[in-house]
């Protein structure tokens, strides 16, 4: 092997190297209080408990029901905030799932379970209806038009 082929192993070597230590950057962690109390889109906690389930409570962390309470009481203007409607584009709380699997003894049967495991602002298109007159003769009518 010639000096400029080792150059080029060692340099894409190299690179691979610098990408796979990028990534493991340690990576900020949020306490459930933090971000209960701090996100756009509020979070309410729940217990699901079924006694013949292994594990017997999940907890899940679903949307709450007055989604711009944070806003509100940090005085965030409401267009600032989730749960609103801009040019072409409305931003919404959505429910974050996911999917644990439990097993039942009784049965022994393991089954799947979608799970709450957060709330997030998502911002989803709108399309908006043309302004122009819809061409009623291009369409033929489906029944008869009849006045006495």
């Amino acid at each position: 092997m010639d000096s400029c082929s080792k150059m080029i192993i060692l340099i894409t070597l190299s690179a691979f190297a610098g990408f796979a230590a990028s990534d493991f950057r340690p990576r900020p962690m949020l306490g459930l209080g933090t971000v209960i109390n701090q996100t756009v889109c509020p979070i309410e906690v729940k217990i699901n408990e079924d006694l013949k389930r292994v594990p017997p409570r999940i907890k899940m962390l679903t949307c709450a029901r007055d989604v711009n309470k944070w806003c509100a009481q940090m005085n965030v203007p409401k267009n600032e905030c989730c749960q609103v409607q801009h040019d072409d584009v409305a931003l919404s709380c959505v429910e974050v799932k996911a999917v644990a699997m439990v097993h039942y003894p009784a049965t022994d049967q393991t089954q799947p379970l979608f799970i709450s495991v957060g709330c997030v602002c998502m911002m989803h298109e709108i399309r908006k209806v043309p302004d122009a007159e819809p061409d009623l003769r291009a369409a033929p009518l489906a029944f008869p038009l009849v006045w006495d």
